[in-house]
């Protein structure tokens, strides 16, 4: 997921794509397909704004990234990240999938929990981290044995200081539950609705990133993704 206006990252997003902007010695976007590289999911459909594809795509040929081989799909309105996905529904036909939001900085391998989603059947997955400043994200709620409680949208007094990080798998009934989803107040279809659907049918697993992880989408969370990436043993 590429899209998005940017509004965190104005003034620079007023001419670029924030997704292009430099995380280390590379693009932010680089990141998240060098963990799908690695996790050897090859077929990668990038979900972006119409006026974005070409540069995303002069940017990515450009990157070392030889396995992956990349569509590009536009998302008209941005109108939230369930959409978004549902614009890829052509794309993905009857697989299963890997979400990935292309403004999260993360250092986890995929690959194992991929190879066991491919093989477990149903339902969705979560990858969650423990953060600072909760309110910012969906939070997640477990109980001891790491079972899903509750999952809530930006709420004003979190539960938890767990955080749902923009790492997903689903199976194909996701685009069947985007297409029940309403619009929130803000316009837009949120992540967090399509995730408690999987909750309430009991199909909602999470899994915790154990390394580095940050949403780089806004200024001083930008600074912290280029100083991790230029000295990772700080």
């Amino acid at each position: 997921m590429a899209g998005g206006r940017g509004t965190r990252l104005s003034p620079f997003t007023k001419v670029i794509n924030k997704h292009l902007l430099p995380v280390g010695k590379y693009p932010m976007i680089y990141w998240p397909l060098l963990r799908l590289q690695e996790a050897k999911v090859t077929n990668v459909c990038i979900v972006t704004s119409e006026e974005s594809i070409p540069a995303m795509k002069e940017m990515i040929e450009a990157l070392p990234l030889e396995k992956l081989s990349c569509r590009f799909v536009p998302q008209a309105e941005p109108l939230g990240i369930a959409d978004g996905i549902l614009q890829a529904e052509p794309f993905v036909k009857n697989d299963k999938i890997v979400v990935l939001l292309g403004d999260n900085v993360f250092t986890d391998s995929l690959h194992q929990a991929v190879e066991q989603f491919i093989q477990s059947g149903e339902g969705a997955k979560v990858f969650v981290k423990e953060v600072s400043d909760p309110e910012r994200y969906g939070v997640v709620e477990i109980d001891d044995r790491g079972n899903v409680l509750n999952i809530e949208e930006k709420p004003l007094k979190p539960k938890t200081n767990l955080c749902a990080t923009g790492i997903y798998l689903y199976d194909n009934k996701v685009f069947d539950y985007i297409r029940r989803l309403s619009f929130s107040t803000r316009g837009e279809m949120e992540v967090t609705d399509l995730n408690r659907q999987y909750l309430e049918e009991g199909k909602l697993t999470v899994q915790r990133l154990e390394s580095f992880w940050i949403d780089a989408g806004t200024i001083a969370s930008l600074n912290k993704a280029n100083s991790y990436m230029f000295n990772p043993s700080e």
